[in-house]
């Protein structure tokens, strides 16, 4: 049943985020510090019970369970699964359980915590353990999986990364590239994924672009999908590339990253101006997280049978200003992966 195009659970879970929010946001005028230490020895994972500010983030130990995401069929829609089953090695031939060192911290997490990530409130509920990107190593895997146990390899899954032991289908992970630090890749997947996506809907992969003009616009360019952006762009033949940043620390980060022209949008006078002199013609694709703020201004710069390709809407999402918070999670003896939330 469906109330505003909306299912009655989904506009449930809305509401109930949309007061505990005002409640966490009114409660972040005190400063206060929250720790979450347990012994090295106890696995753990951050859970959150249910939408809201940052007292919602909780490390509970597993006390036997494995983190498993939504999509992992016989399990959906989790978030825990039994370790007996991996003892019983009866988890599925494809699957396979991961030993989790590192986890990437997205903006999607933020969302996830105050209730407005709806495929979160869709296919997981309350409560739900965040997080897409992770590294680790195999402890256990199935016969049809293609890993060995102990092999070092990142990945992603449909929530359930903020955890020391994940379940996760085989197709979703792949093993770590030999020079490459294993703290380093787990915070590729979710980006890159995303803006591969993004570039393929721009009409740029697999298929060569094949319009005239090639020339790319970016928002938010310097962030974690936009900095992939820059660099699939330029790998897929786009020119200029053009790449918004909020501010100039950023600029020498995206040339070096292949921007050909880096707009500081917290200096520029009129930054629309200066769009349109990077590229008087248009641009056949503009990449946009911002969402209300620039999304129709990016519509009017547009070539002729370009697309706007919207990845986020950060901008229509409340800001507040917490300070002195932070969650320290201890994931192994000699492993510490640490939160600090800043919200802005």
């Amino acid at each position: 049943m469906k109330l505003l195009g909306q299912d009655l659970n989904v506009l449930h879970n809305q509401l109930t985020a949309l007061i505990q929010n005002i409640l966490a946001w009114s409660a972040s005028f005190v400063a206060h510090q929250k720790k979450a230490i347990l012994p090295p020895s106890t696995d753990r994972c951050v859970s959150i019970p249910g939408p809201g500010g940052l007292d919602k983030l909780q490390v509970v130990p597993l006390d036997g369970r494995i983190t498993v995401g939504y999509n992992v069929p016989g399990y959906a829609p989790g978030p825990f699964v039994s370790r007996e089953q991996q003892d019983a090695k009866a988890f599925g031939p494809d699957l396979v359980v991961v030993n989790v060192t590192h986890f990437s911290v997205n903006y999607a997490d933020v969302c996830i915590r105050w209730g407005l990530y709806e495929s979160a409130l869709r296919y997981v509920g309350w409560p739900i353990v965040p997080g897409f990107d992770f590294s680790g190593t195999v402890e256990w895997a199935g016969a049809e999986s293609g890993f060995q146990i102990g092999e070092k390899v990142f990945g992603f899954t449909m929530f359930g990364a903020y955890t020391c032991r994940l379940l996760v289908p085989c197709s979703q992970i792949r093993k770590t590239p030999s020079k490459v630090p294993q703290e380093d890749i787990a915070g590729l997947p979710a980006v890159a994924a995303t803006a591969l996506h993004a570039v393929s809907l721009a009409g740029a992969w697999p298929q060569q672009l094949v319009t005239i003009n090639k020339a790319a616009l970016i928002h938010s360019a310097a962030g974690g999908v936009g900095s992939m952006l820059i660099q699939m762009c330029k790998a897929r033949g786009f020119s200029p590339i053009v790449a918004v940043v909020g501010g100039t620390h950023k600029i020498e980060f995206c040339r070096d990253l292949g921007a050909d022209v880096v707009i500081d949008k917290s200096k520029s006078k009129d930054l629309w101006k200066e769009v349109s002199a990077a590229s008087p013609s248009g641009y056949v694709a503009i990449f946009d997280a911002n969402g209300v703020e620039t999304i129709s201004q990016s519509y009017e710069h547009l070539a002729r049978c370009g697309k706007i390709v919207l990845y986020g809407f950060h901008s229509n999402i409340p800001k507040a200003q917490v300070t002195s918070t932070h969650t320290h999670i201890h994931t192994h003896a000699h492993t510490h992966t640490h939160l600090a939330a800043s919200e802005q």
